[in-house]
């Protein structure tokens, strides 16, 4: 009898069924370094947000009423940052001095999962004008980040 060197299918098969599971471990395990990473982003973009409004107001000496006035060549700006989640846009709130100007803001974001950023933002929206339904709140699975100024 010759001696056969090689591996037979079956030997193969068990190899790669062990990668294969190995594989679906490692990306399990990632999910939450990916949504860190995003979480992330929206606590750059809300910084960001913040610069361009203050920039805003330097020029305009009020806020905007809507978040989209932010766009103007006047400021440089041509897009607003997006949740990179949803792509959809951060939430805006305003509120109006005694002359209908808009002198105070908040910008907020929904986390993820729990961030120690969350200890030091602002959890309460309450005699502003928000765009849309803005949760600032640290609640359980709900982990609203917003910042006002």
């Amino acid at each position: 009898m010759k001696n056969k060197k090689g591996f037979t299918l079956i030997e193969i098969l068990i190899v790669i069924s062990i990668i294969g599971l190995l594989a679906s471990v490692v990306l399990v395990n990632l999910g939450g370094f990916r949504a860190k990473g995003r979480d992330s982003r929206r606590i750059a973009d809300l910084r960001t947000l913040q610069n361009t409004l203050e920039l805003y107001f330097g020029v305009n000496n009020k806020y905007p009423s809507a978040i989209t006035e932010l766009i103007s060549p006047e400021l440089g700006v041509t897009r607003l940052p997006q949740d990179p989640g949803t792509t959809l846009d951060y939430s805006y709130c305003y509120k109006n001095d005694s002359g209908g100007n808009p002198t105070s803001y908040i910008v907020g974001a929904k986390l993820e999962g729990r961030n120690v950023a969350l200890d030091s933002d602002e959890d309460d929206t309450a005699g502003y004008t928000c765009s849309a339904a803005t949760d600032c709140s640290d609640a359980a699975n709900v982990w609203g980040y917003c910042i006002k100024f």
